[in-house]
């Protein structure tokens, strides 16, 4: 079966946050895997999520969403 998909980010960097902000954002490993299980999976957290890849640096965190057309992840 094929799913028409969206991609959607929410981000947080170093051009629009101070550093205070980017480490309460931080997400450590165990927390994005956990954050994964959550989200991709048929727990339903937000509807019409099929995956999510978090990324987290000293400078930046990001969250990927795929998220099925129809569904807004707002």
């Amino acid at each position: 079966m094929t799913h028409v998909t969206t991609l959607h980010v929410r981000s947080i960097n170093h051009r629009f946050a101070p550093t205070e902000v980017r480490e309460r954002a931080h997400i450590e490993d165990e927390k994005a895997i956990a954050l994964m299980d959550a989200l991709g999976s048929d727990q339903n957290v937000i509807k019409g999520c099929l995956s999510v890849i978090p990324v987290s640096t000293c400078n930046r965190t990001e969250i990927y969403l795929e998220i099925l057309e129809g569904h807004d992840p707002d």
